[in-house]
């Protein structure tokens, strides 16, 4: 499996509680490759987390955070989220060609079974899939979606990586959040769901 987290220093230890406890209700997996994306996690937290997935036999790899105003021109007013969470939408470019598909779960989530099934659920021809959101109407206008249109919570996402780099949705999420910058209220939950198509959902 292909776990994906991102953090900043101060969810780092919230982190490595979500990471234990995927761990250690996922100990018969065969193989397990945590990736954090990193906003600027220091070295001591680094090592923590480094150390805690090692103790169960696991490989993690740090990979940087993207420069959000480089991408997109402008900064960006995430209120009271963590712009970190933005990074989820360039795991395309940032993982290796040979990650075909990843399990985004969020550093407060934690972890009460196996991922094994919900890993291998097909996901051809899909970009993302995750947990229906419970959400007002007027949240899919802000972005765009029709009344009762498909709208993912962003907790877990899974994403279909060869569909993102294939179709060029990397640079579909950048204009998305040009166009509507500081206006997301749900920042990369909403930008998946306002520019995925709902038959990709």
């Amino acid at each position: 499996m292909e776990i994906l987290y991102s953090s900043s220093d101060s969810y780092a230890f919230l982190t490595g509680i979500s990471i234990l406890s995927m761990l250690e209700n996922n100990k018969k997996t065969e193989e397990i490759n945590i990736y954090i994306m990193d906003n600027n996690i220091s070295g001591d937290n680094k090592k923590k987390l480094t150390d805690l997935v090692n103790g169960y036999g696991r490989k993690i790899s740090f990979v940087p955070m993207p420069d959000m105003k480089a991408l997109t021109g402008e900064d960006i007013d995430t209120r009271r989220w963590n712009i970190s969470t933005f990074g989820r939408l360039y795991m395309a470019s940032a993982l290796p060609e040979n990650v075909h598909k990843v399990l985004n779960i969020d550093c407060d989530t934690i972890i009460v079974g196996s991922l094994e099934p919900l890993w291998n659920t097909d996901m051809s021809g899909k970009v993302f899939g995750g947990i229906l959101e419970c959400i007002n109407d007027r949240y899919r206008r802000n972005v765009d979606m029709n009344p009762g249109d498909y709208y993912m919570n962003g907790g877990i996402v899974f994403l279909n990586l060869d569909e993102v780099r294939s179709n060029g949705y990397e640079q579909k999420f950048t204009d998305y959040i040009k166009k509507y910058g500081s206006s997301l209220a749900y920042l990369d939950q909403d930008v998946l769901n306002g520019v995925v198509e709902q038959d990709k959902k």
